[in-house]
């Protein structure tokens, strides 16, 4: 999907997907969603557009009818991973339905990146580190300069699987790609914390 429609849309999508329940960045995400519908109304995003708003509006029901409308060949892998966000935020939420959904998306798409870091987190949050790693390495393969994988990835071996050389060098990986003064503060720490 290319153009200004597919160029807003996915700004909406990485910023619903990286800030959910940030408050008043939800509001700044539908406002991206409610542009794109009021000034494209044919455009091939909308019934994805409204799916990701009634999302987040928690509209769960209506959000569900909108992506019976969508095309799945549109746009391969969306409609699953939508669906996953709703059974991820729903609730109570539904880890093994959203995993379920995920990993259709990544079927459809297997070089969308986004999917598998969704579903990487997915599996941290349900303690299934090894499976999360896979994941992340096979992001990083497709996009070796998101910053995000390498910020995923650095803090899932740091934390959970002690792997601390290669936390480090993901977490300095993030810093070199995002710059000195772009990097997050825990970011930084972590890689002090991890030195000493």
């Amino acid at each position: 999907a290319t153009g200004a429609d597919g160029a807003r849309y996915f700004t909406g999508r990485i910023r619903m997907e990286d800030t959910f329940g940030a408050g008043s960045r939800d509001s700044d995400t539908l406002e991206i969603f409610d542009e794109l519908l009021r000034y494209h109304q044919d455009s091939p995003f909308k019934f994805l557009t409204q799916a990701r708003m009634l999302a987040l509006k928690r509209e769960w029901d209506k959000a569900n009818m909108m992506l019976e409308k969508a095309d799945p060949g549109f746009c391969p892998g969306e409609t699953d991973a939508i669906r996953g966000w709703i059974h991820l935020h729903r609730e109570p939420p539904d880890l093994e339905g959203a995993v379920r959904c995920y990993s259709k998306a990544i079927d459809a798409a297997p070089r969308d990146e986004k999917f598998l870091l969704a579903r990487a987190r997915l599996l941290i949050r349900m303690a299934k580190y090894p499976e999360a790693r896979r994941d992340l390495d096979r992001a990083i393969e497709i996009s070796p300069s998101h910053h995000q994988l390498y910020r995923e990835r650095g803090f899932l071996l740091a934390d959970h699987l002690k792997e601390v050389p290669q936390a480090i060098e993901d977490l300095e990986q993030v810093v070199r790609l995002m710059g000195d003064q772009e990097t997050d503060f825990a970011v930084r720490s972590k890689i002090n914390s991890l030195r000493k």
